[in-house]
């Protein structure tokens, strides 16, 4: 699994072309042992949330806050 046990949604809401997604704190426990575990769990989910056409760009949010560990706005280019 890409996305640690419990990680839950607790909201998503867009801003202009930008998906935030606020999660739980769940979602910091990936496995930061395997040296691409966090590229690919940003991959994934930036990947299925650009398929929909009004969502360019995704900003993850750790329960309602910025994260040090994902403080960017994710594209497909990985800006």
């Amino acid at each position: 699994k890409i996305i640690p046990k419990g990680t839950k949604v607790l909201r998503c809401f867009m801003e202009g072309d930008t998906l935030i997604l606020d999660l739980t704190k769940d979602f910091l426990n990936y496995d930061m042992e395997e040296e691409n575990a966090k590229e690919n769990l940003i991959n994934s989910i930036v990947n299925t949330m650009t398929e929909l056409t009004e969502v360019n760009k995704v900003k993850f949010l750790i329960e309602g806050e910025e994260n040090e560990q994902f403080n960017k706005i994710y594209s497909l280019k990985m800006d």
